[in-house]
């Protein structure tokens, strides 16, 4: 008896030493952006722009996610986890643009460091046509990589 209980302690303690495991680091990106790149349609063909005095608000969002930033080309917009929609009002000196996003979000998990990683299925994106000329979606499944979601026509 006292054999099986000095077992099952230093098998408990041994389980426990190894779940507090501190050396485990999640070294990937678990976050995922909405890319966002500006272009102009010029006699038929697309070319790159780039906005000048630019801030970004997101509806729900503190703090501005970019603010008077230059010679902006691309956006990474962080979309709300909770919802099925974000909301951006992008400001370009004086004239204002609302970005509207309808998406489905998954869950995805990463590794055991990095837990679970959202994704997000792009279903609808609009804006106010203030300074917007069109918005269109590129690649609709946002993740953690580097490709452009949707592209903004100035």
């Amino acid at each position: 008896m006292l054999k099986k209980t000095l077992f099952f302690a230093i098998l408990a303690i041994s389980l426990l030493y190894h779940a507090c495991d501190d050396k485990a680091v999640c070294t990937e990106m678990a976050t995922a952006y909405l890319q966002t790149g500006f272009y102009k349609a010029f006699e038929g063909e697309e070319q790159d722009s780039a906005l000048d005095n630019v801030t970004v608000y997101g509806l729900g969002i503190p703090e501005p996610v970019i603010q008077n930033d230059s010679n902006v080309k691309q956006l990474k917009l962080p979309l709300n986890f909770s919802s099925d929609h974000s909301v951006f009002v992008i400001t370009n000196d004086t004239v204002s643009d609302t970005l509207y996003l309808t998406y489905d979000t998954t869950l995805t998990f990463v590794s055991y460091e990095c837990g679970f990683a959202p994704s997000y299925d792009i279903q609808d994106v609009g804006s106010s046509n203030n300074g917007f000329d069109s918005v269109i979606i590129v690649k609709s499944l946002v993740e953690t990589d580097d490709e452009e979601n949707i592209k903004i026509y100035l």
